[in-house]
């Protein structure tokens, strides 16, 4: 007899306190009083038996073991994410966002509008990983290693030419990658004032329709189930294979939605001026600092391959 196998999932990503907090409320599981601590394992009487998943049921007394290696604390909160993302399909409170909009219908309005707000989604597509913290820190010697890396592609042509044609080729390989410097000003200076966020990814269902995607900061210090360095040598900032996003709907901007604007009068003059300056600066974060039009935001809670 055949059965349908479940699926084996490569977590990259889990969010493990989100998680347990969705737990608690799909569910009425929850426990009732902790008996006692000895070691690493940890015994509690539980009032609702079968609705606490991964907890290991000792003998018949209605006690639960909760243990707390590592070894053991990974493999629990993988069977945790399981059963509440089954859980939420089952209840019809788990939104496949590319299933349920299509590259047309994300850009709709009136289909965006239609997206609750606090939505639970699950999306598949193609992953952009955007490191901006060692973005920041490239940015700083950008031209030295443009230049290196122009002069390294150059060395063949370079070693075969004249003393003259090998002094020419090496000045114009140098240059070739090269930005101006004030550009390299420009773009650190946005990038220190206004991208506060280190790791922002990108998920993007529809290969014809790049502005068509999901975008979320990652929690590189708590969630992540390796270092990011290790992460993008593995698969590379942008993987190969499509990967599949879990999180909770952050914003679904409209393509009508301007940043908000204060009108108030009252309250002391410098009040109003810093108002004025706050104002400003909503402004240029839309332009490059933000999720707009047609992103849609997203809390991530687990990011998995397979």
């Amino acid at each position: 007899m055949k059965g349908t196998l479940a699926p084996i999932r490569d977590f990259v990503y889990l969010d493990v306190d989100r998680l347990k907090s969705i737990l608690a409320q799909v569910d009425e599981g929850y426990l009732v009083e902790t008996a006692t601590t000895t070691g690493s394992a940890k015994t509690v009487e539980g009032g609702a038996e079968a609705q606490v998943p991964g907890l290991a049921k000792i003998g018949g007394t209605g006690q639960y073991v909760w243990t707390n290696q590592a070894s053991e604390t990974r493999t629990l909160h993988d069977h945790i994410y399981n059963y509440v993302e089954r859980r939420l399909a089952e209840e019809k409170r788990l939104l496949v966002l590319d299933e349920a909009l299509t590259a047309e219908a994300w850009l709709s309005d009136e289909r965006r509008k239609a997206i609750p707000d606090t939505a639970f989604i699950l999306i598949t597509g193609a992953v952009l990983i955007n490191d901006y913290r060692y973005l920041k820190d490239f940015l700083a010697n950008f031209n030295k290693v443009a230049a290196a890396v122009g002069r390294f592609s150059a060395q063949q042509q370079i070693q075969t030419s004249s003393e003259a044609k090998a002094k020419e080729a090496l000045a114009l390989a140098s240059k070739q990658f090269q930005l101006s410097g004030q550009m390299v000003a420009d773009l650190d200076l946005v990038l220190k004032t206004f991208v506060r966020h280190e790791t922002i990814i990108k998920v993007m269902p529809f290969p014809d329709q790049p502005d068509a995607r999901v975008v979320a900061s990652l929690d590189v210090t708590g969630a992540l189930r390796t270092s990011l360095e290790t992460l993008v040598f593995r698969f590379g900032s942008a993987p190969r294979k499509r990967w599949r996003l879990f999180g909770q709907i952050a914003a679904a901007p409209l393509s009508t939605d301007k940043p908000y604007a204060y009108g108030g009068t009252l309250g002391p003059e410098i009040d109003a001026a810093f108002q004025k300056m706050f104002d400003s600066l909503r402004s240029f974060e839309a332009m490059v600092g933000s999720v707009v039009y047609p992103e849609i935001s997203v809390t991530p809670i687990a990011l998995y391959r397979g």
